[in-house]
């Protein structure tokens, strides 16, 4: 009983957490996006390619052995991007910039 208030009062944190896509940020500012997978992934604008430059998880059954899991780059479209929120700072961290003449 108390996993399913904890599980509910997480889904209630997460939908209220999530802007619309037209406010996402086109700046080179990291997000989680949501673009229709089964689960959010992190996207980054593209500006020079006009789209979302985003992580997925792949894998693969193996055969003789656990399952195989990888990161892949891909990209997706301006319209593909149903909601999005920004990334949760880190604890007791300051995010570098990699670009100091831009601003994050």
């Amino acid at each position: 009983m108390e996993s399913e208030n904890v599980t509910q009062k997480g889904a209630e944190l997460a939908a209220a957490a999530w802007l619309p896509p037209e406010s996402a940020p086109l700046t080179g500012t990291m997000i989680i996006g949501d673009f229709g997978w089964p689960w959010p992934i992190p996207a980054v604008w593209d500006a020079y390619d006009k789209q979302w430059c985003v992580v997925t998880v792949q894998a693969s059954p193996m055969q003789d052995g656990p399952d195989n899991y990888w990161l892949e780059s891909d990209t997706e479209t301006m319209t593909h991007l149903k909601r999005w929120m920004p990334f949760p700072d880190l604890p007791n961290d300051k995010v570098r910039n990699p670009h100091p003449n831009k601003t994050l």
